[in-house]
């Protein structure tokens, strides 16, 4: 049975659709996935060599074990953002007769069918071939690609269980992942070397018996999942508890007070939380709050590259969300046309999600004010000019640029509802308000040109309502031809 149903999904791949209306795109994305294994086969040939350039001194199998370690670090962040696990694969066969348990087995091997899972194959085996059985011998050189094989196996399923469990316990997900991220930052920055801090660790793991305990981990971790997928087999399976907290997942009970606005607010952050996709753009919001420490804390002297990581920080989500804000709602959207439900409402609650969120990165950002006092003052600027100017922006230029897009698909090269617009949108989002700042700092008015900024947003925000009017009209003017690119 279980073989039967990987052939339906199969089948069902080979025959949907989207398939032959983006094949371009498809062809795109599938010579890059061969380039990205052909790289990742020329490294594994190619590794014990680069390794003895590089390090003369150093123990070429330590050394490999070391970026090896490494690797699986940020392979469980980048499946936690990217990686598109088969959770709502179920719905299609609980109605038919297939054993709960025989869809749990589904679910867990359809997760290893994917290219997380084949690119490291792809560098550890001919390693394995041209260095390690030579080095070691045939039983210990064994055991080293055994363990190889259960640790990335191990990542596949601890990511799994890190995105089921997101939505019931999200604390100790993001612990666990902001520990990882933590780890990594250090080492970036030389203050030790993560590498040689655990390829002894590797090691000890395929030169003893300790090799035990990552076989144990990983069948303790699959069972762990199978009971959670089984006894959660329904068709929210977002986790355990009382039916509502089932039927409804993420309450978002904030909401409430603001009426139609706060309905249409839940409606959408629902859609976020539940879908791979829109998922991965809130989780990559999140990194850019890091990225001036990735950059350096020295460039915040300069007023320029404040602004630029201000831009960044605190319009990350609105920039990448904001983009395809009308695309998010293609599967629908002939639901909203149709009904009378008030455009208007729906339209400010678009506004309200992408300049709300201006606000909520603010706060997150403000602790780079021990770096530099001025971080305050430009980020103040760039949060009024986001949420009077660029929001309102976004919101008529998604009128013009949505394409259809399913939100269920991963974000890892999906580029369904992205046009060449969406590539150069960037430019007049962070070169307008750098270029209305540099005018008054070729004058040494530079405070005075974040004042400006900050002035222009706060009138977008004054004069809300009449800029929604107008957009309400902007929208039933384009509504149907959104309705016939989402419907194609």
């Amino acid at each position: 049975m279980l073989g039967k149903l990987l052939k339906l999904d199969w089948i069902g791949f080979r025959r949907a659709p989207h398939w032959a209306q983006s094949m371009t795109a498809n062809v795109f994305l599938g010579l890059f996935g061969l380039y990205m294994l052909v790289s990742a086969l020329g490294l594994g040939f190619m590794a014990g060599f680069l390794i003895e350039e590089m390090y003369p001194e150093a123990d070429v199998l330590q050394k490999f074990n070391g970026y090896f370690a490494i690797y699986l670090i940020v392979d469980i962040c980048m499946r936690f953002m990217l990686q598109k696990f088969p959770s709502f694969a179920l719905t299609k066969y609980l109605t038919i007769n297939v054993k709960k348990s025989t869809i749990t087995r589904y679910l867990m091997v359809k997760s290893l069918l994917s290219i997380f899972n084949l690119l490291p194959l792809f560098i550890i085996i001919p390693f394995y071939f041209t260095y390690v059985s030579s080095d070691l011998g045939q039983p210990q050189a064994l055991l080293w690609l055994i363990m190889g094989f259960v640790l990335i196996l191990f990542n596949n399923f601890l990511s799994f269980f890190l995105d089921r469990n997101l939505s019931k316990r999200p604390l100790p997900v993001f612990f666990i992942l902001g520990s990882l991220a933590v780890l990594m930052y250090f080492d970036f920055k030389e203050f030790y070397s993560l590498s040689d801090l655990l390829a002894p660790v590797i090691t000890a793991l395929h030169s003893s018996v300790l090799i035990a305990i990552p076989v144990l981990l990983l069948a303790g971790l699959c069972h762990l999942i199978f009971k959670h997928l089984r006894s959660n087999a329904y068709i929210d399976i977002a986790g355990s508890g009382s039916k509502k907290q089932i039927a409804d997942g993420y309450e978002f009970g904030l909401y409430d007070s603001l009426g139609d606005i706060g309905k249409w607010m839940k409606i959408e952050s629902k859609m976020i939380m539940r879908n791979k996709k829109s998922k991965s753009y809130l989780y990559m919001s999140f990194f850019f709050l890091v990225y001036p420490l990735i950059m350096g804390v020295d460039l915040f002297d300069s007023t320029y590259m404040l602004l630029v990581f201000a831009i960044m920080m605190i319009g990350a989500f609105m920039m990448n969300y904001g983009q395809l804000l009308f695309s998010w709602n293609s599967s629908h959207f002939d639901f909203i046309i149709t009904q009378n439900i008030g455009i208007a409402n729906f339209l400010k609650s678009k506004y309200a999600m992408i300049a709300g969120s201006n606000l909520i990165f603010f706060v997150l950002s403000t602790p780079y004010i021990f770096f530099n006092p001025k971080v305050v003052l430009v980020n103040f600027a760039i949060l009024f000019f986001n949420a009077g100017v660029i929001s309102y922006f976004l919101l008529w230029f998604s009128m013009r640029n949505s394409k259809k897009m399913d939100v269920s698909k991963g974000a890892m090269f999906n580029y369904e509802g992205v046009s060449a617009a969406h590539f150069l949108i960037g430019i007049p989002v962070i070169g307008v308000p750098i270029g209305l700042y540099a005018i008054f700092d070729v004058f040494n008015f530079g405070n005075l040109g974040l004042l400006v900024l900050g002035i222009i947003g706060l009138l977008g925000i004054v004069f809300n309502r009449q800029i929604i009017d107008k957009s309400v009209v902007a929208f039933n003017k384009n509504k149907y031809s959104l309705h016939n690119k989402f419907t194609k």
